[in-house]
């Protein structure tokens, strides 16, 4: 068989990609590959003649990226174990959501720029491109992605609810007293004693109380985290523009009170007329005072809010919340580039 620049490009990719996974030879009618396209509606499939993999390029072909990739991995299958089977996607980061397909068939009707989804029955990912020199990075950026996942998760597996059901309230029941009353300074005085006076159970009971008071620490932390920031409502703004209407009716005012000593003095009425116009000049001059208010406000102070979240301004990004991102609808919008084609964008 004499091979080309793009079997070269396969074999490097599949390499790169999958090439150190492993599963046992019984599931074999699920196998991992590579699909390049050559050409227009042509489509080339690594490892070659494997029929399991026809499903796969047919639902490639309807697809229609540059290079798609099979990937088979503990992470995969460790990651689709951690959803339910109603779930559509996965959320793998706080930036990074992955959709999940029931088959295979169902992979031309994916979101293209998401680049990648599960397969629930098969339990693979397909991840997928549109520049070849991208793919590899790509499937590397997914794997790793999915091990913080699954490392942020690791409690569910080290302490599964069968097992530890019998254990469960006395535990954080002592977690939550020794978390509240022993502080670090305390635990590691009580260690210290203990080793003195040589006592291995009470040793034993401090490293204990230890062990559970960093870990209750850092799962109150990683709640916080996942609710919504504090956002307190800021009243600068209507001060300032407050104060602004009060000086816009003082200089209006003040134009007032100059017409009314001038008709005091000679007696004419007529110049009343110009009263009409206050309402535009207050709107002319209300511009003017929030100007000038706003520019004192940023010199003199304060202005520790124009960097701080409040309940109509967001200065930083707000800490991630799961309830929220899970119910927000997704949108597709697809746009063509200049330079491309309607028929081949399409």
């Amino acid at each position: 068989m004499d091979y080309d620049l793009y079997d070269a490009l396969l074999h490097h990719i599949f390499k790169q990609t999958q090439g150190d996974a492993w599963f046992k030879p019984s599931e074999e009618n699920i196998h991992a590959g590579v699909c390049l396209r050559v050409e227009t509606g042509h489509f080339r499939v690594f490892p070659y003649d494997n029929r399991y993999l026809e499903p796969f390029e047919a639902a490639v072909r309807a697809l229609n990226p540059v290079v798609a990739v099979k990937v088979r991995s503990a992470a995969v299958h460790a990651a689709l174990a951690t959803v339910t089977e109603d779930a559509d996607c996965i959320y793998v980061d706080h930036d990074t959501r992955i959709q999940i397909l029931d088959t295979m068939s169902w992979l031309p009707r994916a979101d293209k720029e998401q680049c990648g989804a599960f397969i629930r029955d098969e339990r693979v990912l397909v991840v997928w491109a549109y520049d070849a020199d991208q793919i590899i990075n790509m499937c590397q950026d997914f794997e790793n992605k999915l091990i913080k996942l699954l490392w942020r998760k690791r409690a569910m597996f080290l302490n599964p609810p069968s097992a530890t059901n019998s254990n469960a309230a006395s535990n954080v029941n002592l977690t939550e007293k020794v978390s509240e009353v022993v502080g670090e300074k305390e635990v590691t005085a009580a260690v210290e004693k203990n080793l003195e006076k040589g006592k291995d159970k009470k040793k034993k009971r401090g490293c204990r109380w230890g062990f559970n008071y960093f870990v209750s620490s850092k799962d109150d932390v990683e709640k916080a985290a996942e609710g919504p920031s504090e956002r307190p409502m800021r009243l600068f703004a209507p001060f300032y523009s407050g104060l602004s209407a009060a000086m816009s009716v003082f200089f209006v005012g003040s134009g007032v009170a100059i017409l009314v000593e001038e008709t005091v003095l000679d007696g004419l009425y007529t110049r009343f007329a110009l009263l009409v116009t206050a309402p535009l000049l207050f709107c002319i001059s209300l511009f003017f005072c929030l100007q000038m208010f706003g520019n004192l406000s940023m010199i003199i102070g304060p202005v520790a809010q124009y960097h701080q979240n409040s309940k109509y301004y967001s200065a930083t990004k707000p800490a991630p919340n799961s309830i929220v991102d899970a119910n927000l609808p997704h949108i597709t919008i697809e746009m063509p580039v200049y330079k491309e084609s309607l028929k081949e964008t399409m």
